[in-house]
């Protein structure tokens, strides 16, 4: 097991950097919504590249073909880390 930054303990790993200040309503929120997100991501993604080739989005699948990979990291406080990648061919 790595050792933590300097100047950090093991206690702090994972832990906000303010716990009287970090927003955790927030936090919940965008978690309950990430899932909802991530597809409005991925239809403006669509629209956006279809608008830009000058076609409509329905045809758009007959030029190109998009793929999307997702992944999430959970955190020790259940922050889950997410990426994406796009790739259009």
């Amino acid at each position: 097991m790595r050792r933590p930054r300097s100047g950090w303990t093991w206690s702090q790993i994972g832990q906000p950097l303010c716990a009287d200040c970090y927003d955790y309503t927030a936090h919940a929120l965008w978690h309950a919504h990430a899932s909802k997100l991530w597809d409005r991501f991925v239809i403006d993604v669509r629209r956006r590249l279809a608008s830009s080739a000058g076609l409509v989005q329905s045809r758009f699948a007959q030029h190109a073909r998009l793929s999307f990979a997702r992944v999430a990291e959970y955190q020790k406080r259940a922050v889950a880390y997410r990426g994406g990648d796009v790739l259009a061919s």
